[in-house]
């Protein structure tokens, strides 16, 4: 029997939760037409974020639990009957993860437990992803650095090149086998890509995992510079400083040329994926800041935070009084 491995391979903050999350719900439904979603690797305890298959990278180093993943991987796949199977993780995305993502392709190929891959990516607006990506390792991991710096970190930089990315991808697939797509402007990421696949997705009837404002992510990273072990119990910079106290119009502030590309550049890329010159350019297109600059306000945020640990530090006390 011949299967197909499909990859939704991210990029993050570009409607990965979206897909992952109908995936998961259409689990059941998948089966009785042919298609797999996978349990092996697949992060559960993050259900607001996605059922992902994200233990198939985070785990590559890990010498007694990564066996373990891609046998098991490669029994759940090799023992169905479905004629084709579904993965997605946004970590692939990182070409540092390259590394994982060939040896779970060479796992299952090698066992004969599929044929053909194909790949999956949504790549956003060059600096709005970079916001948006920067919001959200601020807000889940460990990020304590303003935007300026974090950008300019060699993973970031190296996750926040699209053609970098591109490229990492063709290479651990086929070539080929990878097809990128525009963020902006496919509408619901979970129906255009389902629909690639020749399924159907229900209308979205609410964002999943909605990122932060500028201002609830500087709350977190100064959380995090003060007292990281509070973070899962923070209640929302708003919810203890009305919104109408802050300005409308705030957001992180790049670099002078951070992100910036050469022509060259554009047409590797296009030569690579088969954009529109037009569709490059919004790729790239580096936005308008008539906001305010986030770290204005660094020094108001941290008072909220600090006053809030205080409540709280006091409130402890008196329990066990």
């Amino acid at each position: 029997m011949s299967r197909t491995l499909w990859l939704h391979l991210g990029t993050f903050k570009s409607g990965s939760s979206r897909i992952q999350q109908e995936a998961w719900r259409q689990r059941d439904d998948l089966q009785q037409h042919g298609w797999l979603y996978p349990m092996t690797g697949v992060v559960t305890d993050e259900p607001e974020v996605g059922h992902r298959h994200s233990h198939l990278v985070y785990y590559r180093n890990d010498a007694e639990v990564w066996p373990e993943l891609l046998e098991g991987l490669v029994t759940e796949v090799g023992t169905s009957d479905a004629t084709n199977v579904l993965m997605s993780s946004e970590a692939w995305s990182d070409p540092y993860a390259a590394p994982a993502l060939t040896e779970t392709l060479t796992a299952l190929r090698t066992a004969g437990a599929v044929d053909d891959v194909r790949g999956v990516l949504y790549l956003r607006n060059r600096y709005d992803y970079a916001r948006s990506l920067y919001r959200e390792m601020t807000r889940r991991r460990a990020n304590v650095r303003p935007l300026h710096e974090w950008v300019d970190l060699p993973r970031r930089q190296r996750m926040l090149n699209p053609l970098v990315v591109v490229r990492s991808l063709t290479k651990t697939l086929d070539p080929g086998s990878v097809e990128a797509y525009p963020y902006e402007g496919s509408g619901d990421i979970g129906q255009h890509f389902f629909g690639l696949l020749g399924l159907t997705a229900a209308p979205q009837s609410r964002p999943a995992n909605p990122g932060l404002d500028a201002l609830e992510a500087e709350a977190y990273r100064q959380l995090k510079l003060l007292a990281p072990e509070l973070q899962d119990h923070w209640p929302g910079l708003y919810s203890l400083s009305p919104r109408e106290r802050w300005p409308v119009d705030v957001t992180e502030r790049f670099g002078p040329g951070q992100l910036d590309i050469d022509q060259g550049w554009r047409r590797r890329f296009r030569r690579l994926t088969g954009w529109s010159r037009e569709e490059v350019d919004r790729l790239l297109a580096r936005p308008v800041d008539s906001g305010e600059d986030v770290l204005t306000y660094s020094d108001e945020v941290r008072t909220v935070v600090e006053t809030w640990l205080g409540v709280r530090s006091r409130r402890g006390t008196d329990s066990r009084q």
